[in-house]
């Protein structure tokens, strides 16, 4: 072999590592990715080694087929009151949890229209108005929510607008139904039934034996089971402080639990290093825990203010709650 074609084999060896280091941190940004998603032809290409990787290090299931990649990232905490939707709050949720069950049983395309009618229809049920939900599309502001909804929707790829505008019906609503401005979706039930990020669907448990608050609903859908081994065990922990690691990215010894804190102090340096080489993180090592810095700023959700008066301000409050929690 001569040197050029060590060269070229080098250079495509870097170039498959930096390719699946691409792929693996567009799926932990969007974990219900389409053709649409600029990454995804990356991520069809290395599937059995990003399945291998996501099935080793955390535990999530990655499903790749032809039109949708669904990472079923599943929280270390489900009670963390930080994640969730941008805008989203109780009610919304269960305004997309019906618009997606309304989509479940929906023809292949649907107008804004027809889906605000079904979803009304569900939105009834004395089930939900016993808890003090009620949603009728008469104020414009809840043909709003109907419409955030469906945005949200779209951003998902569940759906795919043919023609119209939202905006449309949100403001055409007092003017009769038979005037209302509407639009019109293609729906893609692939992309929909990879929505819901469960171990187990809510729809499983018998009347009689489903648990009765939010918290153990919760836990519940995201419970796994876990092999009554020691093997099993530490498999279980690698797995939780991994989701941990990936998703908030910081860990502090104090907020472990005794099994966790002697894994993670006897595993932390080799975990930072597995981590930090698929993802391209960079390990900041504490006395007080591990936390995963992305110094390019693309995995960050909500970036730090870099200038002006809303990064004067937030400089002063990390500064005060340092010196609050240092006191």
């Amino acid at each position: 072999m001569t040197p050029d074609s060590n060269a070229i084999g080098q250079q495509q060896a870097l170039h498959q590592r930096e390719e699946f280091t691409a792929a693996l941190r567009a799926l932990l940004m969007t974990p219900l990715m389409t053709p649409t998603h600029a990454e995804f032809a990356a991520v069809r290409r290395h599937a059995d080694t990003l399945r291998e990787w996501f099935a080793r290090e955390t535990g999530w299931p990655l499903h790749i087929e032809r039109d949708t990649a669904r990472l079923y990232k599943r929280p270390a905490d489900a009670s963390d009151a930080t994640r969730g939707l941008p805008g989203y709050e109780r009610r919304r949720y269960a305004l997309l949890c019906l618009a997606c069950a309304v989509l479940e049983r929906a023809d292949p395309q649907i107008t804004l229209r027809v889906l605000g009618d079904r979803l009304l229809t569900l939105a009834a049920d004395p089930a939900l108005a016993a808890l003090g939900f009620s949603f009728t599309l008469q104020a414009q502001h809840e043909r709003r929510e109907l419409v955030a909804v469906c945005r949200t929707l779209l951003e998902l790829g569940v759906l795919h607008r043919v023609a119209g505008d939202e905006e449309g019906f949100v403001q055409g609503g007092n003017e009769g139904s038979d005037n209302l401005h509407d639009a019109l979706y293609d729906v893609q039930r692939r992309v929909l039934a990879g929505v819901l990020a469960a171990s187990r669907g809510p729809s499983t448990w018998p009347a009689d034996e489903a648990p009765a608050t939010l918290e153990a609903r919760l836990g519940a859908l995201v419970a796994e089971p876990v092999p009554d081994s020691d093997e099993g065990r530490r498999t279980a922990l690698r797995h939780h402080l991994t989701r941990r690691l990936l998703d908030d990215p910081v860990i502090y010894l104090d907020g472990l639990d005794a099994d966790l804190r002697a894994y993670f102090m006897n595993q932390r340096g080799t975990m930072a290093t597995r981590l930090c080489d698929a993802t391209g993180l960079v390990a900041e090592q504490r006395a007080e825990g591990l936390a995963l810095a992305d110094e390019d700023g693309e995995l960050t959700d909500v970036a730090m203010p870099a200038e002006g008066t809303e990064a004067h301000v937030t400089l002063l409050v990390a500064e005060f709650l340092s010196s609050r929690s240092s006191g």
